[in-house]
């Protein structure tokens, strides 16, 4: 008989968590750690916004758009609520959720924090001008105005902010702080990554890690690497033995100093377009609109086509026109007949 290979000690944790924590105890957990509201900010340079393939998209993410001007609504594709988006939002949070509890069991407190809760951000100071002289107004941080709304203040350097899913000890590198990335893809994806390996996965989430360990470093934390820990909520694959475990998968990516040009390229970008966009209305190139049904646009929550239901991604100007009046194109009212716009159409003599 051949020796079983030895687990990673993050699948060895979730594994010992989900056989010890029951059913009840799961789903209490899973609450708990689902129900607990983060912070988020618009204007910050986080994970998810790095993420974004569309430099078009990535900005108006940055700017605080909404997937339509007014309409605030999570799980959205082109413009629209999406089912299926939603479902695979759904399933991202609850197996976090029942990761975490497990993680939390298993490890104790080699568990440093973990989303929502644990917040990273970080105001950049170094020696770049474009990064270190940006400003932008942001809701002040403890101070408060006589009606107890937040103050405003003013913020010089761009922040970097992110809430990474789980820091942990590392017992296989000497006890020195990790990050974990909880990902619950579909099982076409998950069956993708066993095929083709690692590089499967840090295709789709490769920046999301490096830009966590980046703003953890900028803080101070000593952050050595990061783990990307998948998992499945089918369990296993198509053909899989009965009895046997669920499949996971843990990919190792080792912090190197070279990684900070990649967020802080991103965050360049921004600070570029961001400019261009509020003095002369010139944004980043648009995917093509031949390109609407396909990714990355079939997967945006903007639209790329405008028509009479929806605001067309490159549309900057009514996000602008919304935020100054409240009204868009769909939502004005059409001029009547005495508008001096309105062409009057003489009828056809019938035959």
């Amino acid at each position: 008989m051949t020796q079983r290979a030895r687990r990673h000690f993050l699948e060895q944790a979730l594994l010992d968590g989900l056989r010890a924590l029951d059913v009840p105890e799961l789903l209490q957990l899973q609450i708990e750690h689902n129900s607990v509201e983060g912070e988020w900010e618009t204007g910050v340079v986080s994970p998810s916004l790095c993420s974004l393939t569309c430099r078009l998209a990535r900005l108006k993410k940055f700017l605080g758009h909404d997937p339509q001007p007014g309409f605030k609504h999570m799980g959205v594709r082109q413009g629209f609520p999406d089912p299926n988006s939603k479902i695979n939002m759904l399933r991202g949070f609850n197996f976090e959720g029942i990761a975490v509890a497990a993680l939390k069991h298993q490890l104790g407190p080699a568990v440093i924090g973990c989303a929502p809760t644990l917040l990273f951000r970080h105001r950049y100071q170094g020696d770049d001008p474009l990064l270190s002289m940006w400003v932008r107004r942001a809701k002040a941080r403890g101070s408060y105005n006589a009606d107890g709304s937040r103050a405003d203040e003013l913020e010089n350097g761009m922040v970097f902010a992110g809430h990474p899913d789980v820091m942990v000890q590392d017992p296989d590198h000497d006890h020195t702080l990790a990050l974990v990335q909880v990902k619950c893809p579909r099982i076409s994806k998950c069956e993708r990554i066993k095929k083709m390996g690692p590089r499967e996965a840090l295709e789709t989430y490769r920046v999301q890690m490096i830009t966590e360990m980046y703003i953890g470093r900028a803080m101070g934390w000593p952050i050595e690497r990061s783990y990307l820990l998948i998992g499945t909520m089918e369990g296993n694959f198509t053909g899989a033995k009965h009895g046997s475990d669920p499949y996971l998968d843990v990919i190792e990516l080792p912090w190197h100093p070279s990684m900070r040009m990649v967020p802080e390229e991103i965050a360049r970008d921004l600070v570029i377009d961001a400019d261009a966009a509020s003095t002369t209305l010139n944004l980043p190139a648009a995917y093509p609109e031949r390109a609407w049904d396909s990714y990355p646009c079939s997967y945006c929550n903007y639209s790329r086509l405008g028509n009479f239901e929806t605001i067309s991604c490159t549309e900057h100007q009514e996000w602008e026109r919304y935020e100054k009046t409240g009204v868009t194109r769909l939502t004005e009212e059409l001029p009547g007949e005495a508008d001096g716009r309105v062409v009057r159409m003489r009828r056809r003599r019938s035959v």
